[in-house]
């Protein structure tokens, strides 16, 4: 079989007297005639009509199978042609041809653009409920808030009074600041003495390292105008300070006194009493001690100015003594 262009003819033999040696070739017309045509000879040889078709000749048995040729090297795939135009559908449905081998795939396209975002979906049924978990670890306690607006007010309600309870016990006796001593005195002390008279009972016992405070009211008496009466406070031991000072009217517009200021002494004497009677003039007395590192006791004492003249306190004087610390 030959291809010549576009057509096939089948020829089994170089025609009689046309031998290959002279050069015959085929020949093809733009009509498509076919025609044997050499070089060698102006002769053309026109393709004769076909023959009657012969009687077909029984089968041959069929031969063996041969055997499997080897896989041929696959060829180059050659450039995909055109598309031709698309035919007419046919009405009759062709069978089912195999399937044919998946191709290269092709180079990704261009992404195209995001479509539109669908709507949500409708919610799923809810599932069935698991089991409860175990009980988580306790937080920490959280901060205090702040305290809530004050409620209001309640119905205020009187109930009835109560039977009344029974009387307690009486209290434990309270301390007297002035316990330390108090005394009143009973009977006039009189001095003609200018060295010093105690005042009796006008004596109190003091503890080491302690502070007192001493107060003196009453009546006095002098025998002369002339004549006046003097106080100091005298320690059995020695003290850190004593002191002490009286205040006493002197005329009808006038005032004396002493003080004393170191143990027993008489620092200043008043020169002058308002009065000689009996009655007495008022005297105003205020002194203090501080003990050292040895306790003892403390005496009022008092004085006349002149010696020889009578200066007396009279009964009904009194003093107290305070512990201060």
């Amino acid at each position: 079989m030959a291809n010549i262009g576009s057509h096939h003819v089948i020829a089994t033999a170089t025609p009689t007297g046309a031998p290959a040696a002279l050069g015959w070739t085929w020949s093809e017309t733009a009509t498509g005639t076919l025609y044997l045509c050499t070089s060698v000879s102006p002769y053309t040889w026109v393709a004769g009509g076909a023959g009657p078709t012969g009687p077909t000749g029984p089968t041959g048995p069929t031969g063996p199978t041969g055997p499997t040729g080897a896989s041929g090297t696959a060829g180059v795939t050659g450039p995909t042609g055109p598309t031709g135009p698309t035919g007419a559908d046919s009405t009759v449905p062709g069978p089912t041809g195999p399937t044919g081998p998946t191709g290269t795939a092709g180079a990704a396209g261009v992404a195209g653009a995001l479509g539109l975002t669908g709507r949500d979906g409708d919610d799923g049924d809810d599932g069935v409920r698991g089991p409860a978990g175990v009980d988580g670890v306790a937080g920490a306690t959280g901060p205090t808030g702040p305290t809530g607006p004050t409620g209001p007010t309640g119905a205020s309600v009187t109930g009835p009074t109560g039977p009344t309870g029974p009387t307690g016990a009486d209290g434990a006796a309270g301390v007297d600041s002035f316990s330390t001593h108090k005394f009143v005195l009973a009977t006039s002390v009189s001095t003609t003495s200018s060295g010093g008279q105690n005042v009796t009972g006008f004596v109190f016992t003091f503890a080491a390292n302690k502070t007192y405070q001493v107060d003196f009211v009453g009546l006095c008496s002098s025998s002369a105008l002339t004549n006046g009466v003097a106080f100091a406070l005298g320690a059995s031991t020695g003290v850190t300070q004593v002191g002490f000072m009286h205040m006493a009217q002197s005329s009808a517009t006038t005032y004396n006194g002493s003080q004393s200021i170191s143990d027993a002494a008489f620092t200043t004497v008043p020169t002058t009493s308002i009065s000689s009677g009996a009655g007495g003039f008022m005297v105003d007395g205020h002194g203090f001690l501080m003990a050292a590192a040895t306790g003892g006791t403390c005496q009022l004492t008092f004085r006349s100015e002149v010696t020889g003249a009578t200066s007396t306190v009279i009964s009904g004087a009194s003093w107290r003594v305070m512990l201060m610390n």
